[in-house]
């Protein structure tokens, strides 16, 4: 019963967040993030993108969710 509660916690977090009747942008846009295993693929909400300046120079990274 414990995973039920939690699946059911996880999907009423993630439907409200992307609910259209919101009236913030929780989540900028849909990401297709590519797994380690060949061939397998995960989606993401990107929250945030940020910039990291090292000294090589500025790489973009973005917050998924």
């Amino acid at each position: 019963m414990g995973r039920c509660v939690a699946l059911y916690a996880a999907s009423k977090q993630i439907s409200a967040a992307i609910s259209p009747d919101q009236t913030s942008q929780v989540f900028k846009e849909v990401a297709i993030i590519r797994h380690p295993r060949i061939g397998e693929y995960a989606f993401g909400f990107i929250t945030s993108t940020i910039i990291l300046r090292k000294s090589s120079g500025a790489e973009d990274l973005c917050c998924v969710y």
